[in-house]
């Protein structure tokens, strides 16, 4: 059975439009979550950052030293933090 031109089926416009505008919404969904990510990329830093200079404001030295060394523990093992 071999095709040509002559059989193929009639162009659905609609099918084209639903076509594009799935493919607009594709393009745009990836748009708007690379944005997100590039805007959010150093979201962690910034909440650890922020967390770090209130405890140095309250006078949480000992909280922001903890911080600091990503350890809210390091009372219980000071051998870790000669320093």
């Amino acid at each position: 059975m071999s095709s040509s031109l002559f059989d193929a089926a009639p162009y659905d416009e609609a099918r084209e439009r639903r076509r594009r505008i799935w493919i607009a919404c594709a393009i745009a969904a990836t748009v708007l979550i690379a944005a997100l990510l590039w805007f959010n990329r150093y979201w962690p830093e910034e909440r650890r950052t922020e967390r770090f200079f209130a405890q140095l404001q309250a006078q949480n030295f000992e909280g922001a030293y903890g911080t600091w060394m990503n350890d809210a523990n390091w009372k219980q093992h000071p051998e870790a933090y000669q320093r």
